[in-house]
């Protein structure tokens, strides 16, 4: 009974570990597990089989199970729970092994012979017994020694783990050690021991220090998730569970129709059976369900349910379009059911620029994410559906030309703490990542736990997908919006600057009409004044009234008339000329005195008639200048014309004079000045600082056509001159020109 029960716990704690994933220290472990399984196999043929070569090959065996024993156990904990590079010392471990092994099979140094006394045997040991000691001694010593150094560095469930691991070793060794090597060796020799068949008896127990071995090691298993290997466990006792109702059944059936019928082909037994299967299938699948739940929720999933916890996970994030909502909701059913120490979420809301968004949970979030570009780029040219630390590290899990690339992600993967990457996908479309960290004690994940990470990775990817096809459609909605807006703003713009040309067209042309009104009214004005003046001299002349005094002062009121219809006429013809790009200028050299002289001269009975005193600060030297003499006559003229005009009684200053290579000359008045707002519009076209019909501080507005003045900067500038012009309201104006001096 004793093997029996000895061999199967050997054997589920074999499959249970060699279930999960396959690494040095699971592959170790089953070797310990195995060197077990073996002793006791061996032991339980040696003392029932009487055969003596088999017997004495069987004994050997059994040592040699014994010597593989404590080196497996030692480099188990030396890779447990972190896995360790190979080491010198660890091939030293195998090959000594190895040879070990070997003498103790092949040769009569551990074993010398074995004797057969009926039920009993005795071995008798060879020179080397004391080497096999040593052997397993140091090995075990050394595990302790490592485990104890471990214990201290480690903790939580972890450090329960090694806790419950070297209680195990410790007691199983020890009884094992006892019962089948220490007592044998001491009481070889003591025929009265052996008569008492209490040998045999004392060896017969040693099996149990695997009962011992594994029964601790189930309980870490079921607890704290030793190697990681509950989820096989659970699956062992549920089928074990399920099995037991029909093995049950099958004899109490058999033992009722053989006490009450004789046989079980009986015809009673055939009607009674079909009442007793249909109530033991309801009952069967009944019980099927709880145990299902019980192990799901108990053993394999603590704590939770897969199922209940992806239900629940939908329902939370089926209505909502909140990507950071749906990102936090199952992070936390992570964390609430695998209970990982982080996890996080990368998003790619734009596949053009790759805007990434970052959520993670335990953590604060990323803050870069570039790294995960890489990550990202592995899944798009790869259909791969998880990326796990542990699969990376295998090179039967990828191609050789990934290595760099694998090497790489490893790396990133180290450094953020991460074991699991699983893609998030829209439409075979990775969009994201579900980045998950390390368990406790750094255990790997099992594969329903990566099938349930699976499946949350599944149900965020049709949340996040739907949320950013609602952010598309917003943001396609408000780029909409924003266009009809822009495009009604434009042309609301556009319809107000159509507006304004159009009040500025028919301001333009209302000033034009007004213009030519006022030109048609200043061109008939002298005119008319030279007719009256020539059709009064000749009623006196025809009345023989030749008063000298009468005849002058209608003669010069009749040429005064015609010279400025004639100074109109230019104006007017200057206006079309330059307009026109037809106006030509002959320059030569100009005396600026001269010109000024004229110009006085020309406008002596304007001055008098508004009572205007024009001071000319005539310089000592003349000054010449290169420029056009009816032209610079013509700008000359318009200055101090509207200068007379717009000072009424006061004064006009003019002064010639050089500077910045130019002859300057300045016309200074002291009359009603120019605003700020009409000083920057002079010079345009039928512009005129004052409305022609309205009064101004008593000074009545003087007649003109608007053209003077953007005649005169006109010529200014293609003679090559320059201008300027200050004025302050109710201060006065001083309008400059010069024009290039003459260094010949």
């Amino acid at each position: 009974m004793i093997y029996s029960v000895s061999t199967i716990i050997s054997i589920l704690i074999i499959l249970i570990v060699l279930y999960g994933n396959k690494s040095k220290t699971t592959i170790y472990f089953s070797l310990v597990l195995s060197s077990i399984l073996g002793w006791v196999l061996t032991l339980y043929f040696f003392y029932n089989i009487d055969i003596y070569h088999v017997v004495l090959a069987l004994g050997k065996i059994n040592f040699a199970f014994v010597v593989v024993l404590s080196p497996m156990l030692y480099l188990f904990i030396k890779n447990y729970p972190k896995e360790r590079d190979y080491e010198k010392i660890d091939k030293f471990a195998l090959f000594q092994t190895l040879i070990l092994v070997l003498l103790t099979i092949f040769t009569r140094l551990i074993v010398m012979d074995e004797i057969i006394a009926g039920n009993d045997r005795i071995t008798v040991y060879g020179p080397g017994i004391s080497v096999f000691i040593i052997h397993f001694l140091i090995y075990v010593i050394l595990s302790f020694r490592l485990l104890k150094i471990k214990i201290k560095q480690s903790e939580g469930a972890e450090r329960k783990q090694l806790y419950i691991l070297i209680i195990s070793i410790i007691s199983s060794v020890i009884f094992g050690f006892t019962t089948n090597l220490v007592i044998p060796l001491i009481y070889t020799n003591n025929k009265e021991f052996i008569s008492l068949n209490i040998y045999t008896q004392i060896q017969n127990l040693g099996p149990l220090a695997s009962l011992i071995f594994g029964i601790p090691l189930g309980y870490s298993i079921i607890k704290y998730r030793f190697l990681n290997s509950r989820l096989i466990f659970g699956k062992i006792f549920y089928y074990a569970l399920i099995a037991f109702p029909p093995y049950f059944m099958y004899f109490l059936l058999a033992l009722i129709y053989e006490t009450n019928f004789g046989t079980s082909l009986n015809k009673y037994a055939y009607f009674l059976g079909i009442p007793v299967a249909i109530m033991f299938t309801i009952f069967l699948n009944s019980f099927n369900k709880f145990i299902s739940e019980y192990t799901d929720s108990h053993l394999i999933n603590p704590g939770y349910n897969p199922l209940v916890a992806l239900e629940q996970l939908r329902e939370r994030i089926s209505n909502s379009l909140d990507i950071e909502k749906i990102s936090q909701e199952s992070l936390f059913m992570i964390a609430r059911t695998i209970r990982p120490e982080s996890s996080g979420v990368i998003i790619m809301t734009n596949t053009q620029t790759y805007d990434i968004l970052s959520f993670n949970y335990k953590k604060e979030p990323y803050k870069s994410t570039q790294d995960f570009g890489t990550f990202l780029q592995f899944f798009i040219s790869r259909n791969i559906k998880t990326i796990t630390a542990n699969d990376l590290r295998s090179s039967q899990q990828y191609n050789s030309s990934d290595n760099m690339l694998k090497s790489h992600i490893l790396k990133q993967m180290s450094k953020y703490e991460l074991e699991v990457i699983l893609p998030l996908k829209e439409e075979q479309k990775v969009r994201g990542l579900l980045l998950v960290g390390y368990k406790e004690a750094k255990a790997p994940y099992n594969p329903q736990e990566l099938k349930l990470l699976s499946s949350i990775a599944e149900t965020m990817s049709l949340g996040i997908g739907r949320a950013l096809l609602y952010k598309e459609i917003q943001q396609f909605n408000e780029t909409l919006q924003k266009k009809v807006t822009n495009a009604t703003t434009e042309l609301q713009t556009k319809n107000k600057a159509l507006e304004e040309a159009l009040l500025k067209l028919e301001e333009v042309r209302r000033q034009e009409k007004d213009m030519l009104d006022v030109m048609g009214h200043e061109l008939r004005t002298p005119i008319s004044i030279a007719r009256n003046s020539v059709v009064t001299l000749q009623k006196h002349i025809g009345k023989n009234d030749t008063d000298p005094e009468k005849l002058t002062k209608y003669t010069k009121m009749a040429v005064e008339s015609i010279r400025r219809e004639i100074a109109l006429i230019e104006t007017f013809l200057s206006t079309t000329k330059l307009e026109g790009g037809r106006m030509q200028v002959n320059t030569e050299k100009v005396s600026l005195k001269e010109v000024v002289h004229e110009s006085l001269e020309g406008h002596n009975e304007l001055s008098k008639r508004n009572n205007t005193k024009v001071i000319f600060n005539e310089p000592e030297n003349d000054i010449f200048v290169i420029a056009d003499k009816i032209r610079i006559q013509e700008v000359m003229d318009n200055f101090l014309n509207n200068a007379i005009k717009y000072t009424g009684e006061g004064n006009v200053e003019i002064k010639i004079y050089e500077a910045e290579g130019l002859g300057w000359v300045d016309v200074k008045d002291d009359g009603i000045g120019i605003s700020a707002e009409n000083l920057q519009k002079l010079g345009r076209k039928f512009f005129r600082a004052q409305t022609l019909y309205n009064q101004s501080n008593n000074v009545v507005n003087p007649s003109g056509t608007g053209l003077g003045l953007f005649v005169s900067f006109q010529l200014i500038d293609l003679m090559k001159g320059k201008r300027k012009i200050t004025s302050q309201e109710g201060a006065g104006s001083t309008f400059s020109f010069g024009l290039p001096l003459d260094i010949s």
